[in-house]
């Protein structure tokens, strides 16, 4: 039990009692599938993002960033409510032909139905509009939110790595509740197999606790971020990273 416990957690921040059971079992037949492996894109993350981009593109859409939505457009519907598109910050309207898929987080969601429903108008359809609004926000406050998690970011330098780290591996005490603060550790690796489009001739290391931590490898890597900040690459604050 607490294996699955673990792999819950891994994918949700959650145990099994509180994770759908949809990913896991979907997780379960992709790491036992004979010769199966653990996939990381190539190019990194941003080539999904690139894939995704390319597929709406592909097929007609449109891919607006930096596009902040203020309101959904809601119309009463039998005894609910549709969204039939949305409003900009900027003040566009944006209408759909056949619905509005929303995957902001269900607190945010709810807070934006609120900000969407005429406080005003007292009429019947608005009082609908409000009524399953409400029930929206009666789930986003009855949901349990995961705990706090942090991705960290570190370079190291490639040859003070050891040769044979794996790809991929977690570190937890499984003798104590898998959600314990800071109990869990993902550490992963991924730039051995895809080295030069990710750092060059670096190795990238990702770190992961939960609070979850991200770690990524280079003698390089820092120079950005840090140089951004206005620390040196020949600084002894640098060379203490």
């Amino acid at each position: 039990r607490k294996w699955f416990d673990y792999l819950s957690f891994a994918l949700s921040g959650l145990d099994a009692s509180q994770t759908q059971a949809a990913p896991v079992v979907y997780t379960m037949r992709d790491l036992h599938t004979k010769d199966a492996i653990l996939d990381y894109p190539m190019g990194g993350m941003g080539s999904l993002i690139d894939a995704l981009v390319s597929g709406v593109k592909k097929h007609g859409g449109q891919v607006r960033v930096n596009s902040l939505v203020e309101k959904l457009i809601l119309q009463e519907s039998g005894n609910g409510a549709e969204c039939t598109g949305v409003v900009l910050n900027n003040g566009k309207v944006i209408t759909a032909r056949r619905g509005v898929v929303c995957n902001a987080p269900l607190w945010n969601m709810a807070r934006i139905l609120q900000d969407s429903v005429d406080k005003e108008d007292q009429s019947q359809d608005t009082e609908k509009l409000r009524q399953a609004v409400d029930k929206i926000q009666q789930k986003a406050n009855d949901m349990c939110m995961t705990g706090s998690f942090m991705h960290l970011h570190l370079g190291i330098p490639a040859d003070s790595l050891p040769e044979n780290l794996e790809c991929h591996h977690s570190v937890l005490d499984f003798s104590i509740d898998v959600t314990a603060e800071q109990n869990m550790v993902i550490i992963c690796e991924f730039s051995k197999q895809d080295r030069g489009a990710l750092l060059g001739d670096g190795v990238f290391v990702n770190l992961s606790l939960f609070s979850i931590c991200y770690f990524h490898s280079n003698s390089h890597s820092l120079r950005p971020i840090l140089g951004a900040r206005g620390v040196s690459h020949c600084t002894r604050l640098y060379s203490g990273l």
